[in-house]
């Protein structure tokens, strides 16, 4: 599960957890400890003792450990998956920076964990490590869940050793606005076979486990008020963080999630929002007049194209916000607004080049005094389509 609880709020619970266990991590970290004096399979042997300098540090480590064994969801996950999480986990101590002997080493910790946790086999052979210790309640606790008010905590992304400011205008801006769940029409998803595990299956199970959880959860915070907390990467790209429910997530995902307060469309809205249920369609390569020729022609029968949208659920959403806007209802629907080739716009402008700025549409383009929209995408996929033509003609 990959629902979002605040981070202080879930060192409250690993806490708390690690309290009550003191005796069987006292009795973990002990066994951690004569492995690693008599160790043999890491290289360096000076590791270990940097990474477990005392027993409280020990204590600590030992704890996360039962921790991520503790709240495995199902009782099973890819041994790689466990693995990776400890040495993640280990990367993260004082002087320990080498990942490739962080994971030798997760996998040896692994190796000694016969009282809480079995190596095991998926039906195609994939190795797998079942839990001894699973514990519901812990489980449901650990559940990230979209807040109920807004947080001012912010992570950052990535194993690097630096710190992001509070005062981020962009960062603060997202981690308050207050957002609805609003549920969408979308069939049931296939459930496989019990006994089938291809890639196939596992991912079909994956996806019919996230309807479940969105089809819940819209019911849990229908009509409430519901904010997301954000993080940034290295780079200050921002990310929120949800597993079920994420305004970046699929197609489903990022329409079932609207504004808490609605606008009445001006007559700017009103024009973009013809347009924008014309693009989901499938006329995203075309004009805004064509976008708004083909509105106005088929705006008494969209009920009827929603299964041959190109994108099925944004026009969904698009055409319910149409629908309330006839309503004379506010529209909460949110409308994705995307640059045609940021990159090559940014080189346009420094380079003060009117041919690159007309095939990203900085500024308009005119086919025989029609406004024609340029995709360089396109542009460059004919290009090349026309020179591997050439060669094999020229072979």
């Amino acid at each position: 599960m990959a629902l979002r609880i605040t981070a202080e709020e879930r060192q409250e619970i690993k806490d708390e957890f690690i309290n009550e266990n003191q005796s069987t991590i006292g009795h973990y970290s002990t066994i951690l400890a004569e492995y690693c004096q008599t160790k043999t399979l890491v290289k360096d042997t000076t590791i270990i003792s940097k990474i477990f300098p005392s027993y409280d540090k020990m204590d600590s480590i030992a704890g996360n450990i039962l921790f991520i064994l503790a709240t495995m969801e199902n009782g099973e996950k890819p041994l790689q998956s466990v693995a990776g999480q400890i040495s993640g986990m280990l990367s993260a101590s004082d002087n320990y920076s080498d990942r490739t002997d962080a994971m030798h080493t997760a996998m040896e910790i692994l190796t000694i964990s016969a009282p809480y946790a079995v190596f095991t086999y998926s039906r195609n052979g994939h190795p797998m490590i079942a839990t001894m210790i699973s514990d519901p309640d812990l489980i449901s606790k650990n559940i990230h869940l979209p807040l109920e008010r807004p947080t001012e905590q912010n992570e950052t992304l990535g194993s690097f050793d630096w710190q992001l400011s509070n005062d981020i205008p962009a960062m603060f801006k997202l981690n308050h606005i207050g957002l609805r769940v609003r549920l969408l029409q979308e069939p049931d998803e296939e459930i496989p076979n019990e006994h089938d595990f291809s890639k196939d299956a596992v991912k079909q199970r994956e996806l019919c486990n996230k309807q479940l959880g969105r089809r819940f959860l819209s019911e849990k915070y229908n009509g409430k008020k519901i904010f997301f907390n954000w993080s940034a990467d290295y780079r200050v790209r921002m990310y929120s963080v949800g597993y079920y429910l994420n305004p970046q997530g699929n197609e489903v995902e990022k329409n079932m999630i609207e504004l808490y307060k609605g606008e009445k469309l001006t007559f700017k809205g009103i024009q973009r929002l013809k347009k924008s249920i014309a693009s989901a369609y499938g006329l995203d390569k075309k004009t805004e007049l064509q976008q708004t020729q083909w509105f106005m022609k088929n705006q008494k029968m969209l009920h009827l194209r929603v299964r041959n949208a190109k994108e099925p659920y944004t026009f969904q959403s698009l055409v319910r916000a149409w629908k309330d806007h006839l309503k004379g209802e506010t529209v909460h629907t949110m409308i994705e607004l995307d640059s045609t080739q940021s990159q090559a716009q940014i080189l346009a402008v420094l380079l003060h080049s009117k041919e690159i700025a007309e095939t990203c549409n900085v500024i308009p383009s005119y086919d025989n005094g029609t406004l024609v929209q340029k995709d360089l995408y396109q542009l460059v996929a004919d290009r090349m389509s026309d020179i591997i033509a050439e060669q094999q003609i020229a072979a």
